[in-house]
């Protein structure tokens, strides 16, 4: 008979490699803002070779889902723990999630698929897609999961707002605060665009930022340290290579900065403090742009 455990998310850094949704098909302006490109992509195994053949059962709300235990322990250290912790046919509760969000997490782990706003939907089904990103990047930060992961969906959700033509509202930015861990970057980048957006023409001061700047200390310090960084007409939704020419974006899509001006690619991103980074300056120093022994799947090695 199977035993039943209850989890609350374990906090703590994130870790480790990518996967994500290779999409056929012309995109048209949905690529303005590039699409994710791996830089010499690593052979994967098959999954038939990797996946094994003991499950742990996770109660998700009403609902239940099998996922194999060798796939959780690629997922990154929150997973991994789980997979060591419980026995095969064991049943964990997670009650700080939804059936919705966790099903997005299967599809990753089974399928290598992330959720993508095009410009072709319709504006109801891309607001989805927006809110499924977020919701899974919160996700994926609560358990740990592997950094390119968690960076492949901040740079869906950099797109999929670039695509809708809109910033990160404050009622927006208020429930990612209430959600996110506070070394998330999707705080970061809520910060970064409430900050762009309160220097736009399209502004309306009816009080509501003001009050969120009153009511949370942690936004308060996060949209301070965006002022000092904003660099007037820095679009927080590009991402801006300055020209590098080892950037995967621009190698695939040669045009797609055209008119643009954004922030440094790898801003909003968590990598592996022991690799290498390239700085906007063009200069490395250690704790940014590797992950896991290879380099950021938005630069070519």
């Amino acid at each position: 008979m199977a035993s039943t455990h209850s989890l609350a998310h374990r906090a703590g850094p994130q870790v480790a490699p990518i996967k994500t949704e290779s999409d056929g098909g012309s995109e048209g302006k949905a690529n303005v803002a590039g699409a994710l490109v791996v830089a010499n992509p690593p052979v994967r195994p098959l999954l038939a070779e990797t996946m094994g053949f003991e499950v742990i059962v996770f109660r998700v709300g009403q609902e239940l889902f099998s996922i194999h235990k060798q796939q959780l322990v690629a997922c990154g250290r929150g997973m991994q723990e789980i997979a060591n912790d419980y026995e095969a046919g064991s049943v964990v509760l997670l009650n700080d999630t939804s059936p919705s969000v966790f099903k997005l997490f299967i599809e990753w782990v089974y399928k290598e698929k992330l959720p993508k706003a095009t410009a072709r939907m319709q504006p109801l089904v891309q607001s989805q897609k927006l809110r499924d990103l977020c919701q899974l990047y919160s996700f994926s930060t609560n358990y740990n999961l592997e950094h390119q992961l968690c960076n492949a969906i901040m740079d869906r959700i950099q797109d999929a707002f670039l695509i809708i033509g809109k910033l990160p509202d404050v009622s927006l930015a208020r429930t990612i605060y209430k959600s996110a861990p506070p070394e998330s970057q999707l705080r970061k980048f809520c910060a970064a665009s409430l900050v762009a957006h309160l220097r736009s023409p399209s502004y309306n001061n009816n009080g509501s930022l003001q009050e969120l700047l009153k009511e949370d200390q942690e936004m308060f310090s996060d949209f301070i340290e965006a002022v000092q960084r904003f660099v007037p007409g820095a679009d927080p939704r590009v991402r801006d290579c300055n020209g590098d020419p080892t950037c995967a974006e621009c190698a695939e899509h040669p045009d797609h900065l055209d008119g643009k001006t954004g922030i440094w690619p790898c801003t909003f991103h968590v990598h592996d403090p022991q690799g290498d980074i390239k700085e906007e300056n063009g200069d490395e120093y250690n704790g940014h742009e590797k992950s896991n022994g290879g380099v950021c799947y938005l630069w070519m090695e």
